[in-house]
């Protein structure tokens, strides 16, 4: 997340992710930390990396336990480079993993579209 302190238009380590952990990691962090509307997240690898995390953050809200752990392994276990480019195998890997997990797809995608991080 980008705070009004350490905000940046990109994923910068030293300057963003470094500011952001001096502000927002102590015992009482300013309500903007954890704000995804006034604080968008960045990621690191960009705008796909940033769907992939949304939609495995999903899986483990409609998930628990194991279930959600076993998605995020099926997952991450169809990674390959073309995710970096397009959305389009990001959104066919979670399909192949719901169906293998018995995951209503529809759920995962609306959450993933909506909450992404709930």
């Amino acid at each position: 997340y980008n705070t009004s302190k350490c905000g940046q238009k990109g994923y910068n380590k030293e300057d963003a992710m470094y500011c952001w952990i001096r502000e927002c990691g102590g015992d009482k962090p300013p309500n903007e930390c954890f704000n995804a509307t006034s604080s968008p997240m960045l990621c690191q690898h960009g705008a796909n990396e940033c769907l992939a995390n949304r939609i495995e953050a999903c899986s483990d809200y409609l998930l628990n336990g194991t279930d959600g752990t076993n998605f995020t392994i099926c997952f991450e276990g169809m990674y390959g480079s073309s995710w970096l480019n397009t959305s389009t195998p990001i959104w066919n890997a979670a399909s192949q993993c719901a169906l293998l997990l018995n995951i209503a797809e529809d759920d995962l995608f609306k959450c993933t579209k909506t909450k992404g991080w709930k």
